[in-house]
């Protein structure tokens, strides 16, 4: 009789895992588009950082059930975040949220490690968290020396219901569909008829085909992926990207296009703050309003 029960207490333990290892996946890609501001022109910081904090408080709210989702992170980087969470703090509609996502991560031993390395950091929480005797406490205290070299807790068996195969399948997508852009000069051919249509369009359908993937069944590790691919991406070809599809969009061919374009737009601006930058430019408003309103 006792059977049932621990087969359903299993398979609960099994989601939350799961959950938290997709927690850990979603976090350390918050953690790399922090680091990624630095290379945001200066006027367009403001929104990509509005941007990065959403998505940094939005994995901490449910890493708060199981703060070892937030290990395996290198020092520097965690003192960036923290140091990011810091400076937000500085704006007034944005202290209470920082508060928060402080008061989070550093319920962790590793981030709390990670506050103590650096002493003007350390300052910096203390002032800032002045009220909270709890995280002070925590502060102060001798961290355990395990911390150092506790590893992520992003599951093996996630990564490996990917294969190599489907990761490569993924790669190959984005790259060729970025070339074939780049081959008609990031700019969607005026003349639509023949091969040149039908090339041109195959761009679009290698990212659509890429993102669907790395989105799809919350397959983490093809997401991962494509965070990887497209982070190798520079900022003059993400504006030939969305210059292709603006022109694509607005050409007035084949309407059932705009929901592919749309998609694409909307997952890239998701998975790349450098695409978030270059799409907010003024040239492209209309489409990124479009995607927007849909």
């Amino acid at each position: 009789q006792g059977r049932p029960e621990l087969c359903r207490y299993c398979a609960r333990w099994r989601c939350f895992a799961l959950a938290m290892a997709d927690v850990a996946e979603r976090f350390l890609a918050s953690v790399e588009s922090i680091g990624a501001l630095r290379k945001v022109p200066a006027g367009r910081l403001a929104d990509a950082e509005v941007d990065a904090f959403n998505d940094l408080r939005s994995c901490l709210i449910v890493a708060r059930k199981d703060v070892s989702a937030l290990d395996g992170h290198a020092v520097d980087d965690m003192c960036h975040v923290l140091d990011f969470c810091v400076r937000r703090s500085q704006k007034k509609a944005s202290i209470g949220r920082a508060r928060e996502c402080l008061g989070i991560v550093l319920c962790s031993d590793s981030w709390l490690h990670a506050a103590q390395s650096n002493t003007d950091l350390l300052s910096s929480l203390k002032e800032l968290l002045a009220d909270n005797p709890e995280i002070l406490l925590k502060l102060d205290a001798t961290v355990p020396a395990d911390v150092l070299v506790r590893p992520a807790k992003i599951a093996p068996r996630i990564l490996a219901e990917v294969d190599v195969a489907s990761r490569s399948a993924l790669e190959r997508q984005l790259w060729s569909g970025k070339q074939i852009m780049a081959s008609f000069g990031f700019q969607f051919p005026i003349d639509v008829l023949g091969d040149q249509f039908d090339h041109a369009t195959d761009a679009l359908q290698h990212f659509v085909t890429g993102l669907t993937q790395a989105t799809n069944f919350n397959k983490v590790a093809l997401e991962r992926a494509a965070i990887d691919v497209l982070a190798s991406f520079s900022q003059q070809e993400w504006e030939g990207i969305m210059n292709f599809l603006w022109t694509m969009y607005k050409s007035g061919v084949r309407d059932s296009l705009h929901s592919r374009i749309r998609f694409v737009v909307e997952t890239l601006h998701k998975l790349n703050p450098i695409f978030r930058v270059v799409a907010e430019q003024t040239r492209w408003v209309p489409l990124s309003c479009e995607v927007t309103a849909h």
